[in-house]
């Protein structure tokens, strides 16, 4: 189960970087940013910022893991006959 919780941030974290670099491409057609090449840099510190808070997200569901694991149950008391 949480393969799959990961899989899905995964790609919704994709799914935001996509649509943030198009959004970033109609912006420049539609001249409200500067052109394309000259604002580079902001798109590598953008993708900078975005992975550096993927790492510290991953960090503290790591952290939080074996909190939330559930710890067994004791076993049945023995019967005696």
């Amino acid at each position: 189960m949480h393969e799959k919780t990961s899989d899905r941030r995964k790609n919704l974290m994709w799914g935001i970087i996509l649509i943030g670099i198009g959004v970033i491409f109609l912006l420049s057609n539609w001249d409200i940013i500067p052109d394309m090449w000259e604002s580079w840099p902001i798109i590598l510190i953008v993708i900078g910022v975005a992975l550096i808070l993927v790492a510290r997200r991953k960090e503290e569901e790591e952290k939080k893991a074996p909190e939330q694991k559930t710890p067994k149950p004791p076993p049945p008391p023995e019967q005696k006959a």
